[in-house]
């Protein structure tokens, strides 16, 4: 369990993107050919709806998830797999850190519309802008 959180979180089921250390680079789109990015946790509010609203719109433009599902929003992580695809959205749940960085210092911008309630200076927004991406949040 991990405390702190406001839902509960079984640690044995939390794939943290940070922990993997199996490449998925098949599956890994070429940095140059990625416009928009969404790089958070797939869980309500964090704002993966408004992106994949804003993808549906941007339908010249290739748009990427990268995230991954924690326990208990299975489901909540299966719809937005199952929406993602019905618009050409590519989601990858266990990017390595090196596939990370590719991709976020390869795209145009980093769209974070985040209304998570306990939302400080999120992580993701210092990694993507570590790698040179610009942020929308």
């Amino acid at each position: 369990m991990i405390e702190g959180l406001p839902v509960e979180v079984n640690q044995t089921s939390l794939r943290n993107p940070l922990l993997m250390k199996e490449s998925i680079s098949s599956s890994v789109p070429a940095a140059e050919e990625i416009d928009y990015v969404f790089y958070s946790n797939v869980i309500p509010r964090k704002g993966v709806e408004k992106f994949l609203d804003f993808a549906q719109t941007a339908k010249e433009k290739s748009c990427l998830i990268i995230g991954g599902r924690i326990s208990p929003h299975e489901d909540y992580y299966a719809n937005v797999r199952a929406r993602a695809k019905l618009i050409g959205v590519k989601v990858i749940s266990d990017a390595t850190l090196s596939e990370r960085s590719k991709l976020l210092s390869g795209c145009k911008l980093h769209l974070f519309p985040s209304t998570y309630p306990s939302e400080a200076f999120p992580l993701c927004a210092i990694e993507s802008m570590s790698r040179s991406a610009l942020d929308v949040m």
